[in-house]
Order: structure tokens, then sequence, then C-alpha cells
């Protein structure tokens, strides 16, 4: 162990500080828990305000520590603009519903391929561009930006980062939209 580490074991284990130790381990993943569903009750909260005046759905995941939970702008039945992974490593992009039989995919991925906004993302079978967001939830890092003090400012900042990918991929979505294996 290190000085540092040395100096945190002989704290922790004296008589008087090691149970409070102990109960702060015990409740730590429920606090911990509980901060990231604010934050995303409250992205979703100014994604709502920002969208007022447009014709677009929202969606959250009812159990947001579910593996691929989501929180969503749905600009057309079969896409969207979300975030995915709300609680670990959570990315964002433009997502196609694979379920949707009349669209023409190999058209609408040639398509995305020219989107400058989503070109230089990865790619699945389910999402047309997707990055990483920077937010990892098991980062302190994260965990600093989603505390009281600063998780308005944060929720913000990811409302606004979905919102203008939003704006800025509506037209082409719902171009793509209309690329149908009828009217190919």
């Amino acid at each position: 162990m290190s000085t540092y580490q040395d100096e945190i074991f002989n704290y922790l284990t004296k008589k008087e500080n090691f149970f409070s130790a102990f109960e702060i381990y015990q409740i730590f993943p429920e606090v911990k828990n509980s901060l990231i569903e604010q934050l995303w009750s409250k992205v979703k909260k100014n994604l709502e305000e920002l969208i007022e005046e447009k014709d677009w759905e929202i969606g959250i995941s009812e159990n947001i520590f579910e593996t691929y939970s989501s929180l969503s702008v749905d600009v057309h039945d079969s896409f969207g603009i979300a975030f995915e992974k709300l609680h670990s490593q959570t990315y964002y992009g433009l997502w196609i519903d694979v379920n949707d039989k009349k669209l023409d995919r190999l058209k609408i991925d040639e398509y995305a391929s020219n989107i400058e906004a989503i070109n230089r993302m990865r790619k699945s079978n389910d999402w047309l561009g997707w990055a990483y967001t920077g937010a990892n939830f098991d980062n302190i890092e994260t965990l600093k930006k989603i505390l009281p003090d600063n998780r308005d400012d944060y929720a913000q900042e990811l409302a606004d980062q979905l919102f203008e990918l939003t704006i800025e991929l509506e037209e082409d979505i719902l171009k793509m939209s209309k690329m149908t294996k009828s009217n190919t």
C-alpha cells in the first residue's frame, strides 16, 4: 500500500471511525443510484422544455439501471436520437427501429453514411451513428457532475446535446423515414 492508503487504513480501522465508514459503504450504492435517477429526471424535464414547439415524443426507460436503458427523442416512429446505458458508460446518437421491415435499410445506410453529424460516429445494427458522451457513472469525475450543486448545469448540458443533435438531424430523419422498400 502507498503512504496515503496506509493513512486511510489506519484512520478507518480506528474503532470510532470503522462503524461510520461501514454504514457509509453500505448506503453509498443507494445514494449513487438516487443521484443518477435525479440527473436523468432533470435531463428529461429540460428536454421537454426544449421541444415544446415540436411534435416529438420523449421516452425514458422505467428502470434506468437495466442494461440498455435510454432517454430518447422520437422524431419519427422508426427513428430517434437517444442516450443509452443511462447508469454506466453512456452513449448517444441516431437509432433506427430494426424491426420496421418496411424500411429500405441499404438505402438508409448509404444515405446515413453521408450525414456529417454522424459520419464519424460508430455504427451498429440499430444505431446509424453513436458516440460516447464522456459520462461514466462508475467514475468519480462524472459523479462529481451529478452532485446536487452541479446537477442542474450538467443536466442542461446533456439535454442541449441531445436537442441540438435532434435539430441537426430532423430533416435527414424525415427523408430516411420515406425510404421504404416500396419507394426505392
